[in-house]
């Protein structure tokens, strides 16, 4: 305790006057004997007791008044150590930096820890001195100064503090940190201080460090608002997602990984969700572990594309819900040309082909075609499409090839077969950009000799499952007429299969993002025995599911807040836009004219974007971003550890401030409690019970 006005403590002295009075006044009184008194008190020795301890009390009321006066004008005052402030004692130049990462979502006493900081940063902004000024800074990503610099006006920071929002993502304090010192490198007031506003989450807080730009860097105090907040969360930290083993259609397993970050074991319901199905399972996660929970789906609409794991809500709910987007369960879509088509269907070049990729067309399946004659076919069709098939093309336009050589760099699949029509004047020429080998010409087998499939890369995925079938008939197929190949070295190309004559069969060259596979005879029944063969089907289809990366298994495409997203960009796309998780349509501009990707980097809440792009606005892509795992783990560290961390760079360096002085000198420092008022009360209450003794 101390005062503010401690000359008028000597005035206390003049509470020995009426002992003095009474002193002096008990020396001059004469004794006169009174009978009838003399007889009272003598009878009742009790009542002179009571009378006697009257008069003391009286006098020491009188005292105490006289001296509570003279300490009441001296104005005292408490100190409150605790988050004790500078900017109480001398004027100060003060940052608050309030931590709005997701972890302070975290709920206490039915308030988040962002809003006990923002009250705590209110009551702080109260209790400054005049002459000291303020700046206020977000430091959620991004970081955020919310004030004008250091501002005198109270009102201003009061409104900044209420403005800071909760965030989904980590704290930037480093970023903040450096805001805070730019901010006091302008200050004229020697005395500087960051105060921090945080839940002390230990993630974000390890291995942090900061070195300070200033010769004398603030003083840099830590509040901790996590307060009796329960130490555990329970939150979805993965979904994984594989296709059913030996399943051709949409049946998925899925996996969902819990984590525990409290101290006890506890039991939790996991729902799982995928378009119009619904699966439910039990899990029991150990104290500050991980559970994995195995589900499968049947999925009657292989066109879903995205799906929700949940699992109860709790003091930290933003992630207890995980969205996944399912980028390869989608229909492959494929586009056929047509380079030899005919009247009568099963003389078409296209008719097995057709009939390989979609045996049933009464039931969906993982694979749509649409097939088109070569002077019917238009850039603008790959849009859509995930696949293209050349079957038997010859000529076609350079606007034509153009595209499509820039629709497969982009990361398009590309099948060329062989036929009457792939000559080396127009493949060698025209095509040579997209060719995995160039061609010298059509090789006619002698009807003495056979030949037959050979040499097969059962490594490849789209050859794999003939691994386990030496007898399949892919090997029985005979070979009447082939395309005939210059084996020359090639970057990014391999030969997958030859025939019997060592010529190759099937061949794959990688351009840019993209893929191509050249069959070097015929798709039809003219040049090959191959459309009769069981075998001819799960070719077909392993070839364009491989081309049209289905085959691996479907991923969830997700990101975590603030991680930028890359956006393929369809080049004819006058209008490209993102619809946000709550329903916002953003525009995304490409960064050049041209150009055939961007970044976007609004992924600043967790949920399913979707991508549209053209003028119908169809969704192109979705993608799902999340919570960082390592926000929804609760654990704290010790603010010492802290506020140590923050303050010990530069210490010898430093020079001391005004407060630093007056903490050396053993004089106080903390958060400023006025006591006279309650001095004052109290005298009253003291007046009323001398008055009562002096009138009883």
């Amino acid at each position: 305790m101390g005062f503010e006005q401690p000359g008028f403590l000597w005035a206390a002295l003049a509470a020995l006057t009426p002992v003095v009075i009474h002193l002096i006044g008990r020396r001059r009184a004469r004794v006169h004997p009174f009978a009838a008194i003399q007889f009272i008190l003598g009878s009742n020795k009790r009542i002179a007791r009571r009378l006697r301890v009257r008069q003391w009390l009286l006098m020491a009321a009188r005292m105490l008044l006289i001296a509570g006066l003279a300490i009441a004008f001296a104005k005292p005052y408490r100190i409150e150590l605790e988050n004790s402030l500078p900017a109480t004692q001398v004027p100060t130049s003060v940052v608050l930096v309030v931590d709005s990462s997701f972890s302070m979502a975290q709920q206490r006493g039915g308030k988040t820890a962002l809003e006990h900081a923002q009250n705590k940063a209110t009551e702080i902004l109260t209790g400054l001195r005049r002459e000291s000024n303020v700046a206020v800074i977000d430091a959620g990503i991004p970081v955020q100064v919310l004030t004008p610099g250091l501002t005198f006006e109270r009102t201003i920071a009061k409104t900044a503090v209420t403005q800071i929002s909760q965030k989904y993502g980590r704290t930037d304090m480093a970023g903040a940190l450096r805001q805070a010192e730019q901010l006091l490198s302008q200050s004229s007031i020697q005395s500087r201080e960051i105060l921090i506003f945080s839940d002390l989450q230990a993630t974000e807080w390890q291995n942090f460090s900061h070195q300070w730009a200033l010769g004398r860097h603030p003083i840099v105090r830590v509040i901790d608002v996590h307060g009796d907040i329960a130490r555990g969360n329970v939150a979805i930290k993965e979904v994984t997602i594989d296709r059913a083993e030996r399943n051709q259609g949409g049946d998925l397993d899925v996996a969902v990984t819990v984590l525990n970050a409290g101290d006890e074991q506890i039991e939790d319901v996991i729902s799982v969700r995928i378009g119009d199905r619904n699966a439910k399972g039990i899990v029991r996660i150990p104290a500050h572990g991980t559970a994995k929970k195995n589900f499968h789906i049947q999925l009657l609409d292989t066109t879903t594309d995205y799906g929700t794991a949940e699992i109860s809500a709790d003091a930290l709910p933003g992630d207890n819900v995980y969205t996944f987007v399912l980028k390869n369960n989608r229909p492959t879509q494929v586009l056929i040309v047509n380079g030899s088509p005919r009247s009568i269907p099963h003389m078409d070049e296209t008719f097995f082909l057709r009939a390989a990729l979609q045996p049933e067309q009464e039931r969906p399946t993982r694979i749509q075609a649409s097939t088109v004659k070569t002077d019917e076919f238009s850039p603008n069709q790959l849009q859509y499409t995930d696949v293209v098939i050349l079957a038997n093309v010859g000529e076609m336009e350079t606007h034509q090839i153009q595209a499509l050589t820039q629709w497969v760099k982009d990361g398009g699949g590309l099948l060329l077969t062989g036929g009457e029509n792939t000559t080396p004047t127009a493949w060698n020429t025209d095509f040579q950009s997209i060719v995995p080998l160039p061609i010298r010409g059509h090789r006619v087998v002698e009807k003495e000799r056979d030949i037959y499939w050979s040499s097969v890369d059962h490594t490849h995925p789209a050859l794999e499952p003939f691994s386990s079938l030496p007898d399949a008939s892919l090997y029985s197929a005979k070979v009447q007429q082939y395309i005939l190949l210059d084996a020359v070295p090639r970057p990014n190309t391999s030969i997958l299969a030859r025939f019997t004559d060592g010529s190759p069969a099937l061949v794959e060259r990688k351009i840019g993002s993209g893929v191509v596979l050249m069959m070097t005879t015929s798709i039809d029944r003219d040049w090959s025995s191959l459309p009769f063969k069981t075998s001819f089907l799960p070719l077909v289809q392993q070839m364009t599911l491989y081309l049209g990366r289905r085959l691996s298994a479907p991923r969830p495409s997700h990101l975590v807040v603030h991680q930028p997203h890359p956006l393929p960009i369809i080049r004819e796309a006058q209008s490209v836009q993102v619809v946000t998780p709550d329903g916002r349509t953003v525009d995304v501009k490409k960064a050049y004219a041209g150009e055939n990707k961007t970044l976007f980097n609004e992924t600043n809440q967790p949920g399913i974007y979707s991508v549209t792009q053209g003028a119908d606005r169809a969704v192109t892509e979705r993608f799902s971003v999340h919570v960082d795992i390592r926000e929804s783990q609760t654990e704290t560290i010790e603010l010492q550890s802290v506020e140590r961390r923050l303050n010990q760079a530069n210490t010898q360096s430093v020079e001391k401030t005004e407060i630093e002085t007056a903490m050396e000198s053993n004089a106080p420092a903390g958060t400023h409690h006025n006591l006279w008022p309650g001095f004052l009360l109290g005298l009253f209450g003291l007046l009323g019970f001398e008055a009562w003794l002096a009138l009883g």
